[in-house]
């Protein structure tokens, strides 16, 4: 049987088509907040009015679900069906185990094996996986924003955009330890390091790091050429490239920082994989970030003098 599905620009699944029924999703920013079901296409369907106009016809939404998750993150709290309101209790990872009724009744649990297939229950209920994960019934595949995750192999079907700069095992490890870590975007965070003159209070007190000219709309490889103010954030995700930089810096201006960075890896650019022969610093390893770093992926610091041996750095907490 044919299954397809519907996404919007920024990759969201809006539309699943299975068997003549079609699944519906209204998102709130990263997450589903809305589902509903009904028989027919996922195109909207005209009709020929009384007076010969055209109007759309609506989408039934009697079976609406409404979902609730914890402020600011990935893990569902809530299903609202109607009347009817349910709770849902997460490990310490976030993946939903139990649902209870009203009444304190419980109404679902599901147990899972290391790489996310159940061994009791299934997903029927609640089908969250890990955090930014929904498993689809008719594939056995979940839904993991910018990949499908197999939870019978522990691995994504599809390769990592960025190759191995995750700092995963491969090119489809989903982590390297699912009892630890998670992935709600199916992209995983990398660690990038930028040398930075000023002090941690002038960057924090700032909000983090900015582009030159926030909003810009510079050439990639004009600003890699030739240094144009730009919209761009230098990084690199090669410790040593970062501590190059400090020495240069410290031994000419007395000064500097080497910043530790966690960040979405669908947010960087790589310099080199763009430009291709046309970088004109591959050593470099540059990865290039679009108007802002915020504070809370700044994760560390530490004083360039300070650095004696880049496998064994004491980095200060920001």
């Amino acid at each position: 049987k044919r299954i397809s599905f519907v996404y919007d620009a920024l990759g969201r699944r809006i539309a699943k088509e299975y068997k003549g029924r079609v699944t519906r999703w209204l998102w709130d920013g990263n997450v589903p907040l809305h589902e509903w079901q009904y028989e027919g296409s996922f195109r909207p369907v005209w009709s020929m009015g009384d007076e010969n106009n055209l109007h759309q016809m609506p989408e039934s939404t009697e079976n609406l679900i409404t979902w609730l998750y914890e402020q600011g993150s990935f893990v569902p709290c809530g299903k609202l069906v109607g009347e009817e309101k349910y709770s849902i209790v997460s490990d310490y990872l976030g993946t939903p185990s139990h649902a209870y009724d009203s009444s304190g009744s419980l109404v679902w649990e599901r147990e899972l094996d290391v790489y996310g297939s159940p061994r009791k229950g299934n997903h029927d209920f609640v089908p969250f996986l890990y955090q930014g994960q929904y498993v689809d019934i008719e594939t056995g595949l979940a839904y993991n924003r910018f990949r499908y995750y197999d939870p019978q192999i522990g691995n994504f079907i599809s390769q990592d955009p960025i190759g191995l700069l995750g700092n995963n095992p491969n090119l489809y490890a989903y982590t390297y330890d699912s009892n630890s870590q998670v992935d709600p975007f199916g992209l995983d965070m990398i660690t990038v390091y930028r040398f930075d003159q000023r002090s941690p209070a002038t960057i924090k007190s700032g909000g983090g790091f900015h582009a030159k000219i926030p909003g810009a709309n510079v050439d990639l490889k004009d600003y890699a050429v030739n240094n144009t103010k730009s919209q761009y954030i230098s990084t690199t995700y090669d410790i040593n490239s970062a501590i190059d930089f400090g020495n240069i810096s410290y031994d000419y201006k007395g000064n500097g920082y080497i910043y530790k960075i966690e960040i979405d890896s669908y947010k960087g650019i790589n310099v080199n994989d763009i430009l291709g022969t046309e970088s004109p610093f591959p050593s470099e390893k540059e990865i290039a970030f679009i108007d802002k770093i915020p504070n809370e992926n700044i994760k560390g610091y530490i004083h360039a003098k300070d650095i004696k041996n880049s496998n064994n750095i004491n980095w200060h907490c920001y």
